[in-house]
């Protein structure tokens, strides 16, 4: 394989992988969890959602222990901003002792709620860059908000979204990336001899030459999404199952057993990230937050149920990610207001 730019890495995964792994689930519950308490705090919360929030939590120990979590973290955020800063020197000298020591460092959102690494904080420790937090594993990588695009060995082109890594294998027997996490876009050069294939979350995607995405989900009970823009990709999962996606259609892939969801898909406007845009076709506004939340570092919290729901449509810039809250507020009956650490909807 001929040397990358970026160095080399292998596709595998070890102890320490898996324990990351684990990690990162337990953020992403804390985070569900913090969705709850702020829903539940935003007016008079009925009877149903307080029993909907009871029942979440009581599905296992790790639920609870979220939901405590979060609890405590908005009692938190009435803090003042002098405390906060109070602890984001604690974190830092924390995350500066866990990197001396040699130790991996897992960054979610509730980092930043809880006066944790702010992006500032990040780039500042013993000059580290924000890149050296991620998947240790991987030949190509990007922190939040950052995209890259990666010539490959063979003449194929790679785009990384926000907060995304992979590890690639390209020898004369096989053209393999492997998505650790985040969401990676393909333009296969074609070399029928060598068909390209991308592995994430238990989905093997094949293609001799196509240009497809294929995004890491653990939402909604899916593990990973592949959509293509043109060509035919054939996807595989562990039990036999297998299916062909062509142009603009997308395949989910649960986390578990079940059968894969195929359906129509707006490949240009889904992946018009690799533009640098965000679009968007009368989309709830809580699925609109989601989106932009992968591109800023503060958490954004939207209080009304009524509000999730309001429909959008626009064309955004993600060169100044910051402006996308202030540019939908001039067209959205909301009102944003900035705290440190975590954006507020109303």
């Amino acid at each position: 394989m001929p040397p990358l730019p970026w160095g080399q890495g292998g596709s595998g995964m070890d102890d320490e992988g898996l324990l990351s792994s684990e990690r990162e689930k337990q953020a992403a519950l804390e985070d569900e969890a913090f969705d709850w308490v702020a829903r539940l705090s935003g007016g008079e919360p009925s009877p149903e959602l307080r029993n909907a929030f009871a029942a979440w939590r009581a599905e296992s120990p790790l639920h609870e222990a979220a939901a405590a979590r979060a609890e405590a973290l908005w009692e938190d955020l009435g803090r003042t901003e002098a405390a906060a800063l109070h602890r984001l020197e604690r974190a830092r000298s924390a995350a500066a002792g866990s990197f001396r020591a040699g130790r991996g460092l897992s960054l979610s959102r509730r980092h930043f709620l809880a006066g944790g690494l702010a992006a500032s904080a990040v780039l500042a420790l013993g000059g580290l860059g924000a890149q050296e937090f991620l998947a240790p594993h991987a030949d190509l990588e990007t922190a939040k908000g950052e995209r890259r695009r990666a010539d490959l060995p063979d003449g194929s082109r790679l785009w990384l979204n926000t907060g995304s890594a992979v590890s690639l294998n390209f020898d004369d027997a096989e053209r393999r990336v492997t998505l650790h996490r985040g969401e990676a876009f393909f333009e296969v050069a074609p070399v029928p001899a060598r068909p390209f294939t991308v592995v994430a979350e238990g989905c093997t995607a094949r293609s001799a030459s196509a240009v497809f995405a294929l995004r890491c989900l653990h939402k909604d009970g899916m593990a990973a999404r592949l959509t293509v823009a043109s060509g035919k990709v054939e996807a595989e999962a562990p039990g036999g199952r297998s299916a062909m996606v062509g142009p603009d259609e997308a395949l989910l892939v649960p986390a578990g057993k079940g059968p894969f969801r195929l359906a129509a898909a707006d490949a240009g406007s889904e992946l018009a990230w690799r533009r640098g845009k965000l679009i968007f076709n009368r989309r709830p506004f809580g699925a609109v937050v989601e989106e932009v939340s992968r591109f800023v570092p503060e958490r954004i919290l939207v209080l009304s149920d009524d509000l999730r729901r309001l429909e959008v449509t626009g064309v955004f810039d993600l060169e100044r990610p910051e402006e996308l809250l202030p540019a939908m507020e001039l067209i959205l009956p909301i009102s944003v207001t900035r705290l440190p650490f975590v954006t507020l909807v109303s």
